[in-house]
């Protein structure tokens, strides 16, 4: 099922109402194939479906944050557990895999599949584990239908712009980071909250070859939350995350 209900029905696949009308006991929402969908909206998939039908989350096993970027890249296990913490938190009963494969189409880390098996379908089994939380991107819309993305974003001196992502429980020892294309930060907030500098990172896979910079987050990350970003030197935001445990 498309991930959105309003793209779903305009594509002829009222899943909502197939729900309510008992003709369904399992409804999965998932991306098409070009990238895991981070914020699938479970809570009004729940509200459109009732509680009679089980609410899967479905999870890519690419991850990108905009249809473009390169090179494509697969989720490792703490992409996984970001995804499933922030998905199972807003209402998914289940967790749906699809092409994580212990061979041709499988995960960054293949040697964490049995721990990705054992720990992203439950949020109590995922408790005080490190994950991270990645923008993306939703990558089915209906014809004329907005296509929805965040990311790529062009920056001028100056300018504030403003990412928005949900990352379930609270995390500990929160940091935000990005990667960013001949752009410097002058400011970067959470919620609202001043952020300090922590320097650049090593993204690792998935992540950007040229590295993340980093800032260290407030205490008590949790749920809903805005990256407000002010540009010191013009350039582009490419990528977007906040990683904790």
């Amino acid at each position: 099922m498309p991930s959105r209900p309003q793209t779903a029905v305009a594509l002829g696949m009222d899943g909502a109402l197939w729900a309510r009308e008992g003709l369904v006991q399992l409804l999965t929402v998932t991306p098409f194939w070009a990238s895991i969908e981070t914020d699938m909206p479970m809570e009004l998939w729940r509200r459109l479906a009732g509680d009679r039908v089980i609410l899967a989350a479905g999870l890519e096993l690419l991850v990108r944050p905009y249809h473009d970027y390169r090179p494509l890249q697969f989720n490792s296990l703490e992409t996984v557990r970001g995804a499933a913490a922030s998905l199972l938190s807003r209402g998914a009963d289940r967790v749906y895999l699809f092409n994580y494969m212990d061979s041709q189409t499988a995960m960054t880390d293949l040697e964490n599949y049995p721990a990705l098996l054992r720990e992203c379908g439950r949020l109590e089994t995922l408790v005080g584990k490190r994950r991270r939380h990645v923008i993306t991107y939703s990558d089915t819309w209906a014809p004329g239908e907005a296509a929805g993305s965040q990311l790529p974003k062009k920056v001028e001196a100056g300018q504030w712009v403003s990412f928005r992502l949900h990352v379930g429980p609270r995390l500990r020892n929160a940091s935000i980071r990005l990667e960013l294309e001949d752009c410097q930060v002058a400011e970067l907030r959470w919620n609202g909250e001043l952020c300090q500098p922590g320097g650049a990172a090593e993204a690792g896979k998935p992540g950007p070859a040229r590295g993340f910079q980093v800032w260290r987050g407030p205490e008590g990350v949790e749920g809903w939350g805005v990256v407000d970003v002010k540009a010191g030197t013009a350039g582009r935001v490419h990528w977007v995350e906040v990683a904790g445990g």
